[in-house]
Formats: C-alpha cells, sequence, structure tokens
C-alpha cells in the first residue's frame, strides 16, 4: 500500500497522538502506582503500629490480671486472718465471766448513787425515770430490775412485756 504525503503525515500526527497519549497515560499509571505503593506502606506502618500497641495493651491486661490475683490472694488471708481474730475473740469472751446487769430505776439522785457500793459486782445501768428505763429495756439485757413502787405503777400497765423479755 501506497502512501502520499499527506496520508502519509496524517498516520504520522496519528502514531505522535497515540504516542503522546500512551505516555500520558503511562505517566498516569506511574503516579496511580506510587499512591498504591505508598497507601501499602503507610497501611503496614499502621498495622505494625496497631501490632506495637496490641503487644502493650496485652501487656499491661496481664500485668493487670496479675495484680488483681495477688490482691485477692492478700484479701482472701485477710479475711481468713479477720475470721481467726474473731473466732479468738469470741472464745475468749466465753471464758470470761459474764456480769449479770441490774437496772436501778429510781427518781431519787441519792438512791441510784448510794446503790453503786451495793452491786459492785454486777454490771449496773441507772435511769431516773420510766421513759429512760423503757429505752434501756429495749436496748440492753437486763438481768434485774430495781425500782421504786411509783415508776412500776407506771411502767407496768402498758410495758410489762418488757420487764417479762428481759
Amino acid at each position: 500500500m501506497q502512501y502520499n504525503k499527506n496520508q502519509y503525515e496524517s498516520l504520522m500526527q496519528k502514531l505522535f497522538q497515540r504516542q503522546l497519549n500512551y505516555e500520558k497515560s503511562q505517566e498516569e499509571l506511574h503516579k496511580v502506582l506510587e499512591e498504591y505503593s505508598e497507601a501499602i506502606s503507610n497501611n503496614q506502618a499502621y498495622k505494625d503500629k496497631l501490632y506495637e500497641l496490641t503487644e502493650k495493651v496485652t501487656a499491661f491486661q496481664k500485668q493487670e490480671i496479675e495484680k488483681n490475683n495477688a490482691l485477692q490472694e492478700e484479701i482472701t488471708k485477710l479475711k481468713k486472718d479477720y475470721q481467726q481474730a474473731l473466732e479468738k475473740i469470741e472464745s475468749l469472751d466465753k471464758k470470761k465471766p459474764q456480769k449479770k446487769t441490774i437496772l436501778i430505776v429510781d427518781t431519787s439522785n441519792l438512791v441510784r448513787t448510794k446503790t453503786k457500793k451495793l452491786f459492785e459486782q454486777y454490771e449496773v445501768v441507772y435511769a431516773k425515770d420510766k421513759d429512760e428505763a423503757i429505752n434501756i429495756l429495749k436496748t440492753r439485757n437486763i438481768n434485774l430490775v430495781i425500782t421504786d413502787l411509783d415508776i412500776i405503777n407506771q411502767v407496768l400497765p402498758e410495758n410489762i412485756h418488757l420487764l417479762m423479755q428481759s
């Protein structure tokens, strides 16, 4: 096939244009490949950093678990020691003779103070009136109540059950 000059120049121009387009495509492809390579590199750096941080977190969690286990062991030991101390106190309390408790209820301060010497071997609790006596009876274990008749007459009708429980 024979070409004339115009055809030849047109073909050359087309070839030149294709060459330019090819080079442009190659440049764009090169840029895309560089971006892709950079992304892969960054991704690997992120993966490496993530791995490093994961290792640190794992080590920290392991340390915290070990500390927690040590604390749990210490708490268990302290509970055991506390229980043993309570048992020892209870056994000592059982060996120690308990004093009986007497409640003396009287409006007279003189009577309350003079009876102290009479009942030294007992635990003595004093009340000056009916209300104070009732509060003591509600909160303490009383073995004996000593009072005058006026107070008995005030207490008995409505609170005999307190005296009976003690």
